[in-house]
């Protein structure tokens, strides 16, 4: 009954070697598991990518009928705002009648005023009479015109146009008087 201690080494050896090819077949079952687990996972993935796509059109199809909603609700207040513009200034010029009919002849409403509210623009007030086809004679410039306006200046003192003072001509003939 002695059994060595490397004895034991050699049958635990040989156990191990026997032992092995169980050992192959559990891990050949592990990657067989691990295999059909990944393929498991890859459909549920296709399902939940299948499933966000559909949930992301029907979003967007959302998204787009809201925003077509919301466009014609704006095209409709434009639309009305439109009418109630239009049947605004109708009532408007219709006000703008009544007042003017009821004021005609009334000196509280000014020619102007009239002028605005009707459209009409009253006949410009001529202070004098002119006419458009009268064309006032030009004047021309006669030689007499010339010689008065020398004598003119010659009785004034101080320099005439184009000739020297008055007084240096007095003191001329003075001269030649002596």
């Amino acid at each position: 009954m002695g059994v060595s201690s490397a004895s034991e080494a050699t049958v635990a050896k040989l156990l191990s070697r026997t032992l092995a090819p169980s050992e192959d077949v559990s891990r050949r079952v592990h990657k067989k598991k691990s295999a059909t687990q990944r393929k498991l996972r890859q459909k549920e993935q296709k399902q939940k990518e299948e499933l966000k796509l559909l949930l992301d059109k029907e979003l967007a199809d959302k998204k787009r009928k809201a925003e077509i909603k919301k466009n014609a609700r704006l095209v409709r207040s434009h639309d009305v705002k439109e009418s109630e513009y239009a049947m605004d200034e109708a009532q408007l010029q219709a006000q703008i009648l009544n007042h003017v009919n009821s004021k005609r002849g009334s000196h509280l409403l000014k020619s102007k005023q009239l002028a605005e509210l009707t459209g009409r623009l009253p006949k410009p007030k001529v202070k004098h009479k002119t006419y458009p086809n009268y064309v006032e004679p030009e004047e021309e410039e006669t030689e007499s015109e010339g010689e008065d306006e020398f004598e003119r200046y010659k009785g004034q003192p101080g320099l005439t146009p184009g000739l020297a003072p008055v007084d240096y001509e007095s003191s001329d003939e003075e001269e030649d008087a002596e």
